[in-house]
């Protein structure tokens, strides 16, 4: 069955958001969209997604930015599902599936804005859907977004040279839109937030200790892709280099939800 796929994530709705007006300053970062023409099934970019049930081994980057996730592999690449409401996404498998970008250099910022959305499709120990480095625990100026974190919480890590977990308690149905901020600069106040569904779910204080985020890859569906498997799909994400404000936290959450129906 051909693919339908309408206005999608990279194209201005009558009255919408544009996802690249987040990058008007030359901020560093990328927006994937799944509801988009910007699907191939090999990581070249030569083959496009044109059925749900296909692979997908490239996602281009929306915001301008030229930040593509790939998998070269074609045995672990995700494939592309429609759900229960009709929404296309990214489905990852929990044991074998996963996508990288082999640099995405954030150097340039000492904070991040990151919006998900996500479906859990199984409770375990934490799960990784989406991570800056290899592994955050071990590398300052990184982060990582995770479902569950423990138990059933929805969660993530923030680290300069210290760490902040933030982690809140979520039920069935287990789909959300989420989003992390981390500011490794503030010597007090919030450093770090997490927010589901539209409402601030829990802050830290945590000071971070300066510096700036650093120039790792950036992983989807697992730590890198070796690790703390997501099972699960994933309707859109967006990493941006840079503090955003409650106003453009409240854009980017609405257009995220329109693609996760989450809320």
């Amino acid at each position: 069955m051909a693919l339908g796929l309408g206005l999608g994530l990279g194209h201005r709705r009558p009255g919408g958001w544009r996802p690249g007006s987040q990058f008007a300053n030359g901020e560093q970062g990328f927006v994937l969209g799944v509801a988009s023409a910007q699907l191939y099934q090999d990581s070249d970019g030569t083959i496009p997604v044109t059925a749900v049930g296909q692979p997908v081994g490239k996602v281009q980057d929306l915001s301008g930015n030229g930040n593509a996730l790939i998998q070269p592999t074609a045995t672990n690449r995700p494939t592309l599902q429609r759900d229960e409401s009709g929404l296309l996404c990214l489905d990852f498998d929990g044991s074998t599936s996963w996508m990288y970008m082999p640099e995405l250099d954030m150097s340039a910022s000492s904070a991040v804005t990151v919006c998900a959305g996500i479906y859990r499709e199984a409770l375990s120990a934490v799960q990784v859907y989406a991570e800056l480095s290899a592994n955050t625990n071990n590398n300052n100026g990184a982060f990582y977004m995770s479902a569950p974190q423990t138990s059933n919480n929805v969660g993530g890590l923030v680290k300069g040279t210290t760490s902040a977990t933030l982690a809140v308690a979520e039920t069935a149905p287990d789909k959300w839109v989420v989003t992390v901020q981390g500011n490794l600069a503030a010597a007090s106040g919030t450093t770090a937030s997490l927010r589901v569904n539209g409402a601030t779910g829990t802050t830290s204080s945590t000071v971070l200790g300066g510096g700036t985020f650093g120039k790792y890859p950036f992983y989807v569906g697992a730590r890198g892709g070796s690790s703390l498997w997501f099972a699960g799909r994933l309707y859109g994400l967006v990493v941006r280099g840079a503090l955003s404000s409650a106003g453009e936290i409240a854009q980017v959450e609405s257009w995220m939800n329109r693609n996760t129906g989450a809320y």
